[in-house]
């Protein structure tokens, strides 16, 4: 039997260490940070042929007021999967810090995956859509 991978995720507390743990990564080239300046960085090919990042920065348990800024910084040290949901409760702040990547072209949204949760408190057909737009 075939062993399943998951991702890593690295969980943004707050921006000063992301900045810190970032600067790290770039400064050793056996990192996942180097890597991503790189464009050497793993992906999961799925069933479409779409290649979807194996490293994602999580947003859970962020700090609100912060995360945006640590958004940006991990877009521009090169992390391109976002990881988020609805229950984080921080899906604003993320939208405002893509909007300023894109807008300022520091990277195409095209590029960049963001993927987020159907909790499970909205699995009832009828609550799919609104949790769905919800997110969006």
């Amino acid at each position: 039997m075939r062993k399943q991978t998951t991702p890593k995720v690295l969980d943004s507390c707050n921006l000063k260490h992301l900045e810190v743990l970032c600067l790290r990564h770039l400064s050793c080239p056996t990192t996942f940070g180097r890597e991503m300046a790189d464009n050497r960085i793993k992906f999961f090919e799925l069933n479409t042929g779409a290649k979807i990042p194996s490293v994602g920065l999580g947003t859970y348990g962020a700090k609100h007021g912060v995360l945006q800024n640590t958004v940006i910084t991990a877009i521009k040290v090169g992390y391109r999967h976002i990881d988020c949901a609805s229950m984080y409760n921080n899906e604003k702040e993320i939208g405002y810090a893509l909007k300023k990547v894109f807008g300022e072209g520091m990277v195409r949204r095209q590029d960049v995956w963001v993927t987020s949760k159907l909790w499970c408190t909205d699995h009832l057909p009828e609550d799919v859509p609104k949790a769905l737009n919800k997110t969006l």
